[in-house]
């Protein structure tokens, strides 16, 4: 994996536009810095997420906010090889056999988990049918627990405007008891707010972004998965090149179609 430009561009923007219109409009660089604020929304949507959530899977979410820097290298050219590839096997199996693509199956193709998952039950002689329906449950299984990461991060996006409102309240009440010092109003005002800033920043420009990028990936590699099942999953019958070409081109982008297929 490299890194994603697009990350990282739309941190470094939105850092930016933060930090230019403090920078522009605010008399005192210092009244957006407190630290007790910043406690108070990060620590406290981290208390709640942990009560949340089991601990093991809070990790994983907090991983996910670093995965995002990384581009998932799954494009156009991934997916038409790996038709490139089951359409190859095909013609294998056609001429020669189960047997004959055993001989000849490259080691590597099986650090792909739903790859050798399911060439497994291939090499073993099992039907179709139960390729299919076996593969497409661990696919499943494994895309139900890519996502429990994006649902945390969602949950703790929720806390932590809370969290900021809740500092805020608390401000505002110490503001509040001490109000025959008129001189301080303006700056307890202020440092009252700011805490609902850092959650409402804390949520949108890192939790959110976070698990929607998360999701894309796991969506991307659902579709990647998916469309590897289908094309093992017809191997057994020794289906013509051809069909299997065509099979798998309509899961793909017309732009992109494989085609090289002999009958």
């Amino acid at each position: 994996m490299g890194i994603s430009l697009g990350t990282l561009f739309g941190i470094l923007a939105g850092v930016g536009l933060l930090l230019y219109n403090i920078v522009a409009k605010a008399p005192d660089l210092a009244i957006f810095i407190d630290t007790g604020s910043l406690l108070m929304v990060v620590g406290g949507t981290m208390a709640a997420t942990f009560i949340a959530y089991k601990e093991v899977y809070v990790i994983q979410a907090l991983k996910g906010i670093l995965q995002i820097f990384k581009s998932l290298k799954i494009d156009k050219k991934t997916l038409v090889g790996d038709v490139e590839k089951i359409i190859e096997w095909g013609k294998i199996i056609e001429t020669g056999g189960i047997r004959e693509l055993e001989k000849q199956f490259d080691e590597k193709e099986l650090e792909n988990p739903v790859m050798k998952f399911s060439m497994d039950m291939v090499f073993a002689g099992e039907k179709s049918e139960l390729i299919y329906k076996e593969t497409k449950n661990l696919i499943e299984s494994e895309a139900m627990r890519r996502s429990v990461p994006v649902d945390i991060l969602n949950t703790m996006a929720s806390y932590a405007p809370a969290f900021g409102m809740a500092g805020t309240l608390i401000g505002l009440v110490i503001l509040l008891s001490n109000l025959a010092d008129k001189d301080s109003i303006g700056i307890g005002m202020a440092i009252a707010i700011i805490t609902t800033l850092y959650g409402v920043i804390f949520a949108n420009l890192i939790l959110k972004p976070t698990a929607a990028k998360l999701e894309q990936y796991n969506g991307i590699q659902r579709f990647r998965d998916l469309l590897i099942l289908e094309g093992v999953s017809m191997l057994p019958n020794k289906p013509d090149p051809y069909y299997i070409q065509n099979h798998l081109n309509s899961y793909l982008n017309p732009k992109f179609h494989f085609d090289s297929a002999e009958g």
